[in-house]
């Protein structure tokens, strides 16, 4: 049998969001789990569209040396805005800082879990 889907912020309860400096550069940390039985994370990408970064991540029927554990990292570079998540591009994060601090991180929707 043959699973494979993206997973939606309806499939995830998400363990950590932060907004940290790398090297000098802001980065978004986005870690959870996919929750649901005999489904792992698989092919985590992350794809720049215009001023948006989308976080795809495929979900697998589970099998050995597999999780439902995920953490991907988005580089925010100046000209990402926003961060979206799945293929419905249900926003996790929006630079909001209009150069007076640092970004805003909204809390991941359909989050289940802290």
């Amino acid at each position: 049998m043959f699973f494979h889907k993206i997973a939606e912020t309806k499939d995830v309860c998400f363990s950590r969001s932060e907004v940290q400096l790398r090297d000098g550069k802001p980065e978004l940390k986005i870690g959870g789990l996919i929750f649901h039985s005999a489904i792992v994370a698989e092919h985590i990408r992350v794809v720049q569209e215009g001023s948006t970064a989308r976080i795809l991540i495929g979900m697998a029927l589970a099998r050995p040396g597999k999780s439902g554990r995920f953490e991907v990292t988005v580089q925010l570079s100046d000209n990402i805005e926003r961060v979206v998540f799945g293929s419905a591009g249900n926003e996790v994060w929006r630079d909001e800082s209009d150069g007076r601090g640092p970004c805003a991180l909204r809390a991941p929707c359909g989050s289940r879990c802290r």
